[in-house]
């Protein structure tokens, strides 16, 4: 910052103040303006900021997201990540400038369906294995106690074996 006085035949002027610094943004320009994706896919925004010398710079890493409905999509370092089916509005914001909006649809794809079916049919098959290895565990801890029990005292055993039946 800079104060620049005028002197003309001895008499001064009011002081201007002169602030010397960098270009200053004018714009931001977000891409793509319109995407249509599946809930499988994870895309890319990018900015590009506009500035007072002609200048152009990818501003990506600096600007704030701002959404319409953030429940359809979240964004992270521009990348997009898809909630739920439906449409959104994407804007980016940087030093008090806002982009126009990038218009954002996930969209119901088949192969996102077969997908998600083979995901599904994967982990029920992972929970019956599990519940079989349990199960497994649990009936040859029983085998091990009757014939700890069958060991110790024949005759017990079968009172223990026959006793549920006695009050048939």
């Amino acid at each position: 910052e800079a104060k620049i006085y005028l002197k003309f035949k001895g008499v001064n002027s009011l002081p201007a103040k002169v602030l010397v610094g960098g270009p200053k943004l004018i714009s931001i320009i977000l891409s793509p303006q319109k995407l249509q994706m599946s809930m499988k896919d994870k895309l890319v925004l990018s900015t590009e900021g506009y500035f007072s010398d002609s200048s152009r710079k990818d501003i990506t890493s600096l600007v704030t997201w701002k959404l319409t409905n953030p429940r359809i999509i979240k964004i992270e370092k521009g990348k997009i990540f898809p909630l739920k089916f439906g449409e959104t509005k994407v804007y980016a914001e940087y030093l008090g400038i806002k982009s126009l909006p990038a218009n954002i649809r996930i969209i119901f794809t088949v192969d996102w369906l077969i997908y998600m079916i083979i995901k599904g049919v994967f982990f029920l098959f992972l929970g019956i294995v599990a519940m079989f290895i349990v199960l497994y565990v649990f009936t040859e801890k029983k085998k091990n106690n009757l014939k700890n029990s069958l060991d110790k005292n024949a005759g017990e055993f079968n009172a223990q074996v026959y006793e549920p039946f006695r009050s048939l």
